[in-house]
C-alpha cells in the first residue's frame, strides 16, 4: 500500500503526502502563525476540516504535522512513552518547542 493511504484513507493522496513532505517546514511556520493569530474554530477548519484547505488547496494538512511530531517524540522518548505523553504537565511547551522548532 501506499503510504498516503494512512492519511487519505484511500489511493488518492499520493500528491498531498509528497507536497507536504516536500513543504515540511513551512506548513510547520505557518500552522504556528495561524495557532497564534486563530480562533480554535478557524484553526481546526484551515488545518483539520475536510472543508478547510485555504492556505495550500489541500485540506487536513494538520494531521500531516501532528504525526510528524508524534514521529518524533517516539524517537525521543520510545512508542509506549510518546502514547501517553499527554498526560505529562511539559507536553504543552513540549509540542509548542518542536512546533517553533524549523530547519
Amino acid at each position: 500500500m501506499n503510504e498516503s493511504i494512512y492519511f487519505s484513507f484511500d489511493d488518492t493522496g499520493d500528491d498531498w503526502l509528497l507536497f507536504c513532505k516536500k513543504h515540511q517546514h513551512e506548513l510547520k511556520r505557518q500552522f504556528a502563525a495561524d495557532y497564534n493569530q486563530l480562533s480554535s474554530n478557524a484553526l481546526f477548519y484551515e488545518w483539520f476540516s475536510i472543508r478547510g484547505g485555504g492556505h495550500y488547496g489541500y485540506q487536513r494538512i494538520g494531521y500531516f504535522l501532528a504525526d510528524l511530531f508524534f514521529q518524533d517524540q517516539i524517537a525521543k522518548f520510545g512508542e509506549d512513552e510518546a502514547i501517553v505523553a499527554w498526560r505529562y504537565e511539559e507536553f504543552y511547551m513540549r509540542a509548542k518547542k518542536w512546533l517553533t522548532n524549523v530547519v
